[in-house]
């Protein structure tokens, strides 16, 4: 056993509870050091330690331990947390009656109940902040003091000031930088000059509210981790110190100015040449979303401060022209400890030229198992000390050409063993890009058939001139595009309008397919934008009522009928189906039932969604309850929508009947046939063989009662 505070450990019993999978309950106890041991069954047990010491003093467990031992496997260093607990009793008042409500107390431990009068509790000595909130109608009350328990105590003979709740201030408001929100959930804290601490969490939105009693506070937070500024992740650290007084009960807007900082780290070392410290000038170049670029001139020793993340850090000494270049993870919260190894540097230098165009600065990267950047000058001529190794080599700069910003780039590589001369030839990059748009405004709604025309916008986003083609779907759509392709030069701004005339086909439906445009360059395979356009189709209602063709399911005592409603619209739509003569069939013998999956209903199915073009099936169940007649069942179907939309069908009734003319059998009745049964000739011998014995049985039977008399 291990405690936090000194403990005479002998003879404490320790029980190790039985939960289930064979287990029993055990207990034993503890040496003097805490050791203990016992023999279980194999199973789940809960182990207890709840010795009492003295009244009001008790030895606990801290947390619940659940052991599960299995079976010819011993458990051995297994550690329990025990403490010195005193109990803590009393009850609180709000104006002279009861509390009912909620008590927490924060300390060395914390423990959170709900009260009803009085309250026990066991805690661990030490300093407490004691927390205690309840709500009678729109009226908050608080009470937050300050507690030092060392032995049993009983907290109704405390002073009134302590026990009894007060109205309270209501604190609402939001943790704010700036003045927006902190999009955070940050833990808040409130000290009072006594010493009480309460300590409550915003919401997500930066958001709190929290019941005070009246004092001066010292209202603090903070928080650290990555969060996004300006769409990059970065290393920051929130924080909160706010002195407020509060004064009057009941609401008060309280929004808290939090400072937002950048949570840089320290990178610290030497800067070494043949084994002694020196001066030089170390870039740190981000190689990931987190880092932030920097450079520092240092001398010997070194300490910056950067944004934590993945860095490529390249060292130079003009003096000698040494030089580094490797990798660097920079890890937030800790002291990063890296040394800085110079070694001779080897000159790379030379013209990169964009082809006869006016040159630029050019962006060179050496990329080794790291990344030294370097910018030429204005006529193009650069140069740079490097580490001996093999390097890609990539140079790119930018120029502006009518309105439009033209990359000119190249790539190469380079095996460096020497101080070497590179001149690279910079390629203009052609980008073919198009854009389209189409103003939603000219939306219309189209009968089936009827066509609409609109103006779609392309605009040359690339950097190179172009031609463009155009083509709609969906596909069984007509689509007629003036002019059917166009060429626009590249440049800001470069853009023209086209006609697109769109025939809808004579059976469009309301949920049709999404009518995509779309143009394709001509220039460059693969290069396209398509948009959307929208139009709707007016919703033309209508339905039809039939059997569905197949003979109807006879019973001896029932007949079912498939009534198939067909929506032969152009849209989805909700339809009830209705037997017109339900009472009258029934007074002629037949009762009717309407099924529809696991619904039944004597006279009305509604809710039958059917989409467009499609159609569903409902049951016309008949049973005879007594002599039938031959009649008609009549059926309606209509919209839910537009009743107006409706057909109507008859379903002729009658089972099959049987009559037996002079010489002749006749069946008659809707789908019945007359057809003779085909006996083979061995039914006809079984028929004779079971006569023969049956004959045999007879004649055993007869003589065996003569030879009785």
């Amino acid at each position: 056993m291990i405690s936090p505070t000194p403990l005479d450990f002998l003879g404490i019993p320790i029980a190790l509870q039985a939960v289930g999978q064979g287990a029993q309950t055990v207990e034993t106890a503890a040496d003097s050091q805490g050791l203990f041991a016992a023999d279980v069954l194999p199973g789940l047990y809960d182990v207890v330690v709840d010795n009492e010491l003295a009244e009001g003093i008790r030895v606990q467990n801290t947390r619940t331990v659940t052991l599960r031992v299995s079976v010819g496997k011993s458990v051995t260093g297994l550690s329990l947390d025990v403490a010195r607990r005193v109990n803590v009793e009393g009850y609180l008042t709000v104006e002279g009656t009861p509390f009912a409500g909620t008590l927490a107390f924060n300390g060395p431990e914390v423990a959170s109940m709900k009260v009803i009068g009085s309250f026990s509790r066991f805690l661990q000595p030490g300093d407490y902040t004691l927390y205690a909130t309840t709500q009678f109608g729109a009226q908050r009350y608080a009470l937050l003091e300050h507690l030092t328990i060392s032995s049993p105590t009983n907290i109704t003979e405390l002073p009134t000031n302590v026990t009894s709740l007060k109205l309270a201030a209501v604190l609402r408001g939001a943790l704010q930088v700036g003045s927006a929100n902190l999009t955070q959930s940050l833990t808040l804290q409130f000290l009072r000059e006594d010493g009480a601490l309460l300590t409550t969490l915003t919401e997500e939105s930066g958001e709190y509210e929290i019941p005070l009693s009246a004092g001066s506070y010292q209202a603090s937070a903070s928080w650290r981790g990555l969060d996004t500024l300006d769409g990059s992740h970065r290393f920051v650290h929130y924080s909160l110190d706010e002195d407020i007084e509060l004064l009057s009960v009941g609401p008060t807007q309280l929004d808290l100015p939090v400072t937002r900082t950048l949570d840089n780290a320290t990178v610290s070392g030497r800067i070494l040449l043949s084994g002694q410290s020196v001066s030089a000038r170390i870039a740190f170049g981000a190689a990931n979303e987190t880092a932030m670029s920097a450079t520092f001139e240092v001398t010997g020793n070194y300490a910056v401060v950067v944004a934590p993340g993945i860095y490529d850090v390249y060292a130079y000494r003009e003096i000698g022209k040494t030089v580094s270049l490797f990798r660097l993870g920079v890890t937030p919260y800790i002291e990063n400890a890296n040394d800085v190894i110079l070694e001779p540097g080897l000159l790379v230098s030379g013209v990169a030229d964009l082809q006869g165009t006016e040159n630029e600065e050019v962006s060179l990267t050496f990329k080794a198992t790291a990344s030294a950047n370097v910018t030429s000058d204005n006529s193009g001529l650069f140069k740079v000390y490097l580490p001996a190794g093999e390097y890609a080599i990539t140079a790119a700069t930018q120029q502006i050409e009518r309105g439009v910003e033209i990359e000119y780039a190249t790539e190469t590589s380079l095996d460096l063993v020497e101080s070497t001369t590179l001149n690279l030839l910079l390629e203009r990059v052609d980008i073919a890009e198009v854009n389209l748009e189409w103003d939603e405004s000219e939306k219309v709604t189209l009968l089936p058939g009827e066509e609409a025309v609109y103006t779609i916008a392309v605009e040359n986003v690339g950097n190179v001139d172009d031609e463009y083609v155009f083509e709609g779907t969906p596909s069984d759509w007509d689509f007629e595009f003036s002019p059917s392709r166009i060429k626009l030069p590249f440049g800001h701004g470069n853009s023209a309008t086209i006609q697109v005339t769109i025939k809808t086909p004579d059976d469009a439906a309301v949920e049709h397919s999404p009518v995509f445009i779309g143009a394709t360059s001509a220039s460059e395979v693969g290069v396209k934008d398509t948009i959307v356009v929208k139009l709707d189709i007016v919703h033309l209602r209508n339905v039809e009522l039939r059997l569905s063709g197949q003979p109807p399911v006879l019973s001896p005592e029932a007949l079912e009928y498939q009534i198939r409603i067909v929506n032969s619209g152009n849209g989805e739509d909700d339809f009830a189906l209705t037997l017109l003569n339900s009472a009258s069939l029934l007074d002629q013998g037949w009762r009717p039932v309407l099924i529809q999956g696991d619904l039944r209903q004597n006279v009305t199915v509604e809710n039958i969604t059917i989409p467009a073009a499609t159609f569903r099936f409902v049951t016309l169940r008949l049973e005879a309850v007594g002599p039938v007649s031959t009649t008609k069942a009549f059926l309606t179907v209509h919209s839910q929508t537009d009743v107006n939309v409706r057909a109507t069908l008859g379903v002729q009734l009658s089972f099959p009947s049987l009559e037996i003319p002079a010489g002749s059998v006749d069946v008659k009745g809707r789908n019945i046939q007359l057809t003779p049964a085909e006996f083979p000739f061995l039914f006809y011998g079984l028929i004779a063989a079971v006569g023969v014995i049956a004959a045999l049985l007879f004649i055993r039977r007869r003589r065996a009662r003569r030879r009785r008399r």
